[in-house]
């Protein structure tokens, strides 16, 4: 069910945003060439400054850009610059082509209509919008705001007046399993027709497009892009549009896991057929009864000795 969960607060305008029917997907914003800098001040008097800051992305300023003991690491090659001929004509012009097409957009539901205040709360994919000044503040625990959804998830907020970010508040990203990842910074659009103001701490994720101008309270971070018309100031903080693999790490770290399914039954296999009953033991061959010993031969029969021969008649 796509909507705001109501986590926890006081003081909060209490919403109820369990849409019956589906949120229709958003359509990314195009910012053309302007995302090819992580700051942008527009108007020609505009001025970037950042102290004691890190900051990681091409720079642009109609007027003057200002590091002081600042780590600037740029990427693509471009460095920072003042003006930006042509190629800063150009991102500025797209900056302010994707700021109309926000302002244009109807809000994705009735319910999406979110009022001055928010904290403590998760936001799914959709335009949300604020027809006045939106405070984010902590409220009970956690007091960040989260956007949940995934890679191709798209999430406006809109607001009419300033935006401002208590000091201490994150703005996180979180997966909802769907998809191969969790949502991306640049699909994350701040559209404030006023100023935004940081408190100290504070950490926001996404594209800022604003009318007028955003300005840093101590280590506050912005992982995204910050576009504005007028000044951007950095005191101690940091800006980085690196969507870098720590980032990601700590999204699916504070992703809550999917619950295990329960495991499947092993098949049953067919009964086994009753076991024969066991073959009585094979009977000996019966033994021939004993022979009697061979008779031994008959003794002969002795012969009577010969008879002497008749002696001769005596001789006359």
């Amino acid at each position: 069910m796509l909507g705001l969960k109501l986590l926890s607060g006081v003081g909060l305008v209490l919403l109820s945003l369990s849409l019956s029917a589906a949120v229709v997907q958003e359509r990314p914003v195009d910012i053309g060439t302007a995302g090819n800098f992580v700051a942008i001040a527009a108007k020609p008097a505009s001025y970037v400054t950042a102290t004691s800051s890190s900051v990681t992305g091409s720079v642009l300023a109609g007027a003057a850009v200002t590091f002081v003991g600042t780590a600037y690491t740029r990427d693509r090659d471009q460095s920072f610059s003042q003006g930006g001929g042509v190629e800063g004509a150009t991102a500025i012009a797209d900056f302010r082509t994707g700021f109309d097409n926000v302002s244009t957009r109807a809000v994705s539901a009735p319910a999406y209509n979110i009022g001055v205040s928010l904290g403590g709360v998760t936001l799914t994919q959709g335009l949300y919008h604020s027809a006045a000044a939106l405070g984010i503040t902590p409220a009970g625990a956690p007091g960040n705001v989260i956007f949940r959804g995934n890679e191709n998830s798209v999430f406006i907020i809109r607001v009419t007046a300033h935006l401002v970010l208590a000091a201490g508040v994150e703005i996180l990203l979180e997966w909802d399993g769907t998809g191969t990842g969790p949502p991306v910074v640049t699909n994350v659009i701040w559209h404030v027709t006023s100023y935004v103001t940081l408190g100290a701490g504070a950490i926001l994720r996404g594209t800022i497009l604003c009318g007028d101008y955003i300005n840093f309270g101590a280590a506050a971070k912005i992982y995204g892009r910050a576009l504005a018309e007028n000044y951007i100031s950095i005191p101690g903080g940091l800006i980085d549009e690196v969507y870098n693999l720590k980032e990601i790490a700590e999204i699916l770290a504070r992703t809550p896991s999917p619950p295990s399914p329960p495991p499947s039954p092993p098949p049953s296999s067919p009964p086994s057929p009753p076991s024969p009953p066991p073959s009585p033991p094979p009977s000996p061959p019966p033994f021939p009864p004993p022979s009697a010993p061979p008779s031994p031969p008959p003794s002969p029969t002795p012969s009577p000795p010969p008879s002497p021969p008749p002696s001769p008649p005596p001789s006359p």
